[in-house]
């Protein structure tokens, strides 16, 4: 691309940019450059800059968290929300302060950057595509806000954290899931392109307002990377805000004055064509790989893993004595569930829940749980199955001698995952 803004005809910026407009355009691009090349974001399949850097940029944070007297406890390392990605980010905006301030020095005599404007909202359009199409075939796959789990839909509403809350709302409508899923894809496929980009961009900002206000009201951990998106929106719809103000005043909308490539020689339309069409299909590809690799394009359907469910324990016998069913007996296994990513959760009588990681020994009948992650301590239940559902278990765990028999709940027939639709109140 390099060689093709070289070697051709391309429309020149006339205008002398103010002193003011120069110096705010060179602390955005350096500032937005920093950001978004050291911001670690996991992606299947394209290269993660922000993940190659992280040991420098972590260690940058670090050191500068000691000399600023950042409270411990934090992070090891830079994660979404935390105390040093927060730090991270304020470090890079010093150094695009100082970049800016040492660029303008030298640049005294440019009155303007035309193309350099052109080469920043193109790698802010493309970023920004990038996460859009991701977020949104996530949700249209039903991979982001996911099914909630058996051990959230029995716990007292009082006691589920606030974004977990969210979370199970979202999951438990597949079709709200879509609809959102499929309005950030339509804002990532319009901001592809030059002429949608100002739709997109004013789509993406009333998108991410509504994101962005949700991750902070419910304390959902992606502030910062969602505050970032939001930004990247205003700055790209930022240079045709003029233009759209005419329109809505009913004024002569003026031409666009962006500087835009224009080319003379097939070749170099066609090695323009060819190289966007790579990155358009590449981000696709980003987006969506991942389903068509594993199948699951649906996660509501998406097959559980072994024994998977709730179950109520109809029988406890701790130590050789037999507790029933009753709220006296606190510390009595109330229900037991087997959670998608490898866990045994067991819920009290008093509600409160226990945690432990799981693995499942089939052929011997063995579930072994972490009760020491500290230690890396393991403690053995046999269990007895009765097709795909638990019916019993024995062994001794964190010193307790336990004997149960289980039931298997249905919990795909609570209230909250049945039909989510009604034409008329008398059928609710």
């Amino acid at each position: 691309m390099l060689l093709l803004f070289e070697n051709n005809r391309w429309m020149e910026q006339k205008d002398t940019w103010t002193r003011w407009q120069r110096q705010l355009f060179r602390f955005v691009f350096v500032g937005v450059g920093l950001v978004l090349a050291t911001f670690p974001i996991p992606r299947p399949y394209l290269p993660d800059l922000g993940k190659l850097l992280l040991p420098l940029t972590t260690a940058l944070a670090k050191a500068v968290a000691v000399m600023v007297g950042v409270q411990q406890p934090y992070l090891d390392e830079i994660a979404s929300d935390s105390k040093l990605m927060y730090v991270h980010l304020v470090l890079m905006l010093v150094l695009a302060v100082l970049g800016s301030s040492i660029w303008g020095w030298r640049d005294r005599r440019v009155v303007a950057y035309p193309k350099l404007q052109y080469v920043l909202l193109t790698g802010m359009r493309y970023f920004l595509a990038a996460a859009m199409l991701s977020y949104g075939f996530a949700k249209v796959f039903k991979t982001q806000f996911y099914l909630p789990e058996p051990n959230t839909l029995f716990t007292p509403l009082g006691e589920v954290p606030r974004d977990l809350l969210f979370w199970s709302t979202m999951g438990a409508s597949h079709s709200y899931s879509v609809f959102t899923g499929l309005a950030e894809v339509l804002v990532g496929l319009l901001l592809l392109f030059r002429g949608s980009r100002l739709v997109g961009s004013l789509l993406g900002i009333a998108l991410m307002v509504n994101v962005v206000a949700l991750n902070l009201s419910y304390d959902i951990s992606v502030k910062a990377y969602s505050t970032l998106l939001l930004l990247l929106a205003v700055l790209i719809a930022a240079p045709n805000l003029g233009r759209l103000w005419a329109l809505i005043c009913g004024r002569a909308v003026p031409a666009s004055r962006l500087w835009a490539p224009t080319f003379t020689l097939r070749w170099q339309r066609l090695a323009f064509v060819a190289s966007k069409t790579f990155v358009v299909c590449a981000l696709l590809f980003d987006a969506v790989g991942t389903n068509f690799e594993q199948g699951n394009f649906n996660d509501d359907l998406a097959p559980r893993p072994a024994y998977h469910g709730a179950y109520q324990v109809t029988e406890f016998i701790a130590n050789g004595d037999t507790s029933a069913l009753d709220l006296r007996f606190a510390q009595r296994w109330r229900r037991v569930f087997v959670h998608r990513q490898g866990y045994l959760i067991v819920q009290y009588m008093d509600d409160h829940m226990r945690d432990y990681a799981l693995e499942i020994d089939e052929q011997q009948g063995r579930l072994r749980l972490l009760v020491d992650v500290a230690q890396l301590e393991w403690n053995d239940l046999q269990f007895r199955a009765v097709g795909h559902h638990l019916a019993a278990l024995s062994g001794v765990v964190e010193g307790d001698t336990l004997s149960m028999k289980l039931q298997a709940l249905d919990w795909r027939a609570l209230p909250l995952l049945r039909g989510e639709f009604n034409w008329t109140s008398d059928q609710m």
